[in-house]
């Protein structure tokens, strides 16, 4: 249960750390399905948080991230390993 503490604490500093990104979860969407690695971790972090309107889904979230940690985000890939760690994904 600590490891998937973890898991949320890092989406939540994602969530944190991206509000100059978009200001809407459709313009992150938007951005997230162009490729953009961050958006792509940040749409993660709503869905693992149930945030701003979108709903809480684990393999949503995991599919999201994992784009991300494909293309280099280091905290990305740190949160798929929690994911394996917790059997989501």
């Amino acid at each position: 249960m600590q490891r998937f503490s973890r898991i949320i604490t890092l989406c939540v500093l994602f969530g944190w750390s991206m509000m100059t990104l978009a200001d809407s979860v459709t313009a992150i969407r938007d951005a997230a399905e162009q490729g953009n690695a961050m958006a792509q971790a940040k749409l993660a972090s709503l869905y693992v948080l149930g945030r701003d309107g979108v709903d809480k889904d684990e393999k949503l979230a995991a599919e999201w991230m994992e784009k991300a940690a494909n293309q280099g985000i280091v905290d990305a890939q740190v949160v798929m390993g929690a994911f394996y760690d917790h059997g989501v994904s």
